[in-house]
């Protein structure tokens, strides 16, 4: 079956229910509907399984009116009910065995609640959030399996929603588990260890259809009662009382003794709350509120383990378990301590929920509920759902595993986060629109011509490789087209790529085992468009040139060790003064190896200084963005041209980047020189790599000296640009990736600035200048602020003198460039287009870039390849007569 909008007109929602008493499976079962209706709005939607009776549910959704139809899946003495589970299962058989659609619609026609199921053409599933595990009992689990089961055996299309996934203990509910998963068309986890279950379970033979999404209760929304007791909760805040929710968990009340430890406690529970209390109570300013999230349970439900429903279900009511905490605590607190006595539904109690400063919770939906307002929550958990779906979001460390704490350990971590709330509360305001975008949009990726296939994945025809490789970025390490800008390592949703800092250049690793196959990877990749062999296909649109300066920094600490100017530091210090940035994402050459050049967010004068001047050595700038989510901010970013347009990929996808880089300046860039080339040149001048502590490629005026620095700030080496870094711009030994460059000008940025090897600066110059080129309004705002606040000198020049001061940058459509990227087409991907202008450069004896690109091809060891070095020491490499002859005439001089 074809889903698309139009197709997709009834869809059935499993292991989802509004009458279990459970708060957190009602907020599950409207954000489910919620989901489902931001694809697909005119879809009917049937809830099916756990129910009683039939009957029809109204909801409120986004200001719509909702009705949901529910139909009971029942497995009982009485096997005349309609919705009987045999009667489903004996259907279904009879659908399978006949022929023709026409004899199965006339038999399911019989009984309108399997008529239901056989129209629908859609299945997704929610099991409770955390109920496909067996550690509630095998009976729980078989239960809520029943209706998937059914699903498949009619042929439908099942989607698994995010959830919790495991652990299986017996055998046979990890069969049942496998069977569900195997067979489901998508299947979507909501934490990382889930994602790892999954995978043991189907031997990664299926993980293409694998993803990863938050809870989808993040995007329940919150709905205000309008009656007394919500008015005076309001009230208890008025007098500037830190309002601590708390939320007890009747299940843990009940099966989290010394008595009867049902989950494997390492502390009593009931306990537990009362010390928590106790601790926060010795803070003046604070007020506890006990919220329910589970009320009391009139029949038996599937939530419950086998051992706690021989204890009662009513004693597992949040209920019952707040109220005997208040009624024990309530005379010693008077005041201080209050209990939500009315019967709210989910909406209602997130919304009382949100009224919170902090929250302390055992339920899991419960603290979704606070964390997706961007309130802190503490979560104590009972199973390895709570730190899972709590690093979903960042604060993986406010997941408390009462298995493995003691009493003091737990409250000692209480006290820290209830310390660190605001700058966790910043956190989650930053994260959480993010997540509930991801959310809304979770189906978005499927194509709408095929059957549930991923969209803009990138393919390539290559032997002896598997689907797996096709589809991540690992084809881009194979083809050698890698640029190591680490921007693959920022949008991975499972976090299993690291960039490797290897010896020769930087590039990304694959964890297979955690890899889910999304493609994300490729989707932020700037080299994805050589593996199709057409033009590069830019997700965003190409800046233009607003105005062009030659301008420096006045302060001369830092024009004079920069590179040509200082303009970045300078604008950069001036934009942290106004209170406009928070620090930048800048590169520095130092340590025990520094020849490996790190990125890093510098938020000081003297943290940007150190990073002043051009790095010519493999640099990663991508990866520091995701210290940039993790840490509030506003921030610079500063890289070469392909890591700008990594960024901007990043933030097609994470909008919150959008907000945390609030500047993109561009190096224009006439390519990256290999690790080894800076190894060889410092071995060939017999610099001892052990005593090198900082390099610095150029400064100490213009154009620069090469220096190298011991640990004491000792001068180990100083050598002019020519003869010095200028050997190591344009050496023999570059990325492969940069001889099919075609943006040295940083185009994507908001600002490209350059060396400017201008007549003048020739000349005359020994400070140096930096040319600017002001592409978007923010950059021009940057820019006019720092002139008027006289933190930059600057004059105006025209875009044709801007590009003829670096005519060696300007690709022109006969630029031997374009003869290189279809050299590389011919040789990986065996194409022929271009090749007319490879045979035409051949003719003229220009150089075509055949030994580089054969030589890639074939070296198995790419990036760490130590071989180069020897040919580096012997063959000094050679510059552009454009850059060496200015650079001659520069060094009269001195």
């Amino acid at each position: 079956m074809l889903i698309t909008n139009n197709t997709v007109k009834k869809v059935c929602l499993l292991g989802a229910s509004f009458n279990t008493g459970n708060l957190g499976v009602s907020a599950l079962a409207e954000s489910s509907i919620k989901v489902i209706l931001n694809r697909w709005p005119d879809a009917e939607i049937v809830l099916l399984g756990n129910e009683y009776k039939p009957h029809q549910q109204i909801l409120s959704i986004a200001g719509r009116e909702i009705c949901v139809q529910i139909i009971p899946v029942r497995l009982c003495k009485n096997i005349f009910l309609p919705y009987h589970f045999l009667w489903f299962l004996l259907y279904g058989l009879l659908v399978k065995i006949l022929p023709n659609s026409l004899y199965k619609a006339i038999l399911t026609r019989r009984n309108p609640y399997i008529k239901t199921l056989y129209e629908a053409d859609l299945a997704v599933d929610i099991t409770g959030g955390d109920s496909f595990s067996d550690i509630y009992g095998s009976w729980s689990f078989l239960l809520r399996s029943l209706p998937k089961f059914l699903v498949l055996l009619y042929g439908k299309t099942l989607i698994m929603l995010p959830q919790t996934y495991g652990p299986f203990n017996k055998r046979v509910t990890k069969l049942l588990a496998k069977h569900a998963l195997k067979h489901a068309d998508l299947v979507y986890s909501r934490d990382i260890p889930s994602l790892e279950c999954i995978r043991e379970l189907l031997n990664n033979c299926t993980a293409e259809k694998v993803r990863f999404t938050p809870d989808v209760a993040f995007v329940l929304d919150p709905r205000r009662p309008d009656n007394q007791e919500i008015c005076s909760i309001e009230k208890i805040k008025t007098n500037g009382t830190t309002l601590i929710g708390f939320n007890v968990s009747g299940l843990l009340s009940c099966c989290g003794s010394n008595e009867d430890n049902v989950f494997n406690l390492g502390l009593d529970y009931t306990t537990l709350v009362g010390s928590i209390i106790e601790s926060l109570m010795k803070r003046n300013d604070t007020a506890i509120l006990l919220v329910p999230h589970v009320a009391a349970l009139q029949k038996p439900d599937n939530i419950l383990s086998e051992r706690a429903h021989k204890k009662g279900y009513k004693e597992q009511s949040d209920v019952v378990a707040c109220t005997k905490v208040y009624e024990q605590l309530c005379a010693k607190y008077k005041d201080r301590i209050y209990i939500v006595r009315g019967r709210y539904n989910h909406n209602e109690t997130k919304y009382i929920i949100g009224l919170c400063d902090f929250f302390i919770g055992a339920r899991m939906h419960a603290c979704i509920a606070a964390i997706s307002q961007g309130i802190p929550a503490v979560g104590l958990s009972y199973s390895k759902k709570f730190r899972g779906v709590f690093e979903s979001v960042g604060i993986g460390e406010l997941a408390v595993d009462l298995r493995e704490k003691e009493e003091s350990e737990v409250l000692e971590a209480i006290d820290k986060a209830f310390e660190n709330r605001k700058n966790a509360a910043n956190h989650l305001r930053n994260t959480i629109p993010a997540a509930q975008t991801r959310i809304q949009n979770m189906f978005e990726d499927m194509d709408e011509q095929t059957n549930l296939k991923p969209l803009n994945v990138i393919k390539v025809n290559l032997k002896n490789r598997s689907n797996k490789n096709r589809e991540t970025i690992q084809t881009i390490v194979d083809h050698k087209i890698c640029c190591g800008c680490g921007a693959c390592t920022v949008i991975c949703p499972t976090s299993c790529i690291d960039l490797v800092y290897g010896k020769r250049f930087n590039y990304p690793k694959i964890d297979a085992e955690r890899c889910i196959h999304c493609s994300k990877c490729l989707k932020v990749c700037p080299s994805s468009f050589l593996l199709k062999g057409t033009d590069p296909d830019y997700p965003h649109e190409e800046q233009k040139n607003l105005t062009c300066y030659l301008a420096y920094s006045p302060d001369d600490d830092v024009r004079l060790d920069a590179s040509s100017g200082g303009f970045i530091t300078g604008l950069i210090l001036h934009l942290m003064k106004k209170g406009q940035a928070d620090g930048a994402i800048v590169t520095r050459c130092e340590g025990e190896e520094p020849w490996i050049a790190k990125s890093f967010i510098a938020t000081t004068r003297e943290e940007l200084l150190s990073a002043r001047a051009s790095k010519y050595a493999p640099v990663s700038s991508c990866v520091t963005l995701k210290k940039a989510l993790e840490k509030p901010g506003r921030y610079v970013f500063v890289g070469t041209p392909c890591m700008i347009e990594g960024l901007r990929r990043i933030q097609n996808i994470i909008p919150e980047m959008k907000e945390r880089i609030i500047l993109a300046i561009g190096l224009v860039c006439a390519g990256v020189a290999s690790r080894q080339s800076t190894i060889a040149f410092l071995q060939r001048y017999a610099v001892s790599l052990k005593q090198a502590y900082k390099i610095a490629y150029r400064g100490g005026g213009w154009p620069g000296y090469f220096k190298v620095f011991d640990a004491k700030g000792q001068t180990l080496l100083k050598k002019p640009l020519l003869g010095g870094s200028l050997d190591l711009v344009v050496p023999s030994d570059h990325y492969l990736r940069c001889w099919n460059c075609l943006d040295h000008w940083a185009r994507f940025a908001d600002i490209a600035v350059s060396d400017p090897w201008c007549d003048e600066m020739v000349d005359n110059e020994t400070k140096g200048w930096s040319g600017i080129m002001v592409r978007t309004q923010s950059g021009q705002w940057a820019v006019d602020s720092s002139i008027y606040d006289g933190d930059i000198i600057a004059k105006n020049v025209s875009v044709d003198q801007m590009y003829g001061y670096n005519k060696h940058l300007t690709i022109t459509s006969t630029h031997p460039r374009h003869t290189w990227m279809a050299l590389y087409q011919l040789i990986f991907f065996g194409r022929f287009k271009g090749l007319k202008s490879v045979i035409g450069n051949v003719i003229r004896k220009k150089g075509t870039g055949l030994l580089t690109t054969l030589r890639a091809r074939f070296d198995k060891n790419y990036y760490e390849n130590e071989s180069v070095r020897k040919k580096l020491l012997k063959i000094r490499p050679g510059a552009t007569e454009h850059l060496r002859k200015r650079s001659e005439i520069a060094h009269n001089k001195y």
